[in-house]
């Protein structure tokens, strides 16, 4: 497991990242784990390293309106997105 965080670093068994795209490489499966008015900066901090195929799950606080720009943005760089229609 890989994982950046501006501020902390990583515990026991998590390698350090040296940024968000960094920490996606190569996952199947990213988790942003940060608050609503920070989502758009990380996805757009992780989207150089998060492969097409991988699914980006966005666990911030964030309203509705937000979440569909976040989707948005995902499949303007070419991502499927399960908010998606």
């Amino acid at each position: 497991m890989r994982g950046f965080d501006p501020v902390v670093q990583p515990g026991s068994g998590i390698v350090a990242a040296a940024g968000d795209a960094d920490a996606c490489r190569g996952a199947s499966l990213v988790l942003s784990l940060t608050c609503a008015h920070e989502s758009e900066a990380s996805l757009a901090a992780a989207l150089p390293g998060v492969e097409p195929s991988a699914l980006y799950a966005d666990l911030n606080t964030a309203a509705p309106a937000l979440k569909a720009r976040l989707a948005q943005t995902a499949a303007a760089a070419g991502w499927r997105s399960p908010m998606s229609r």
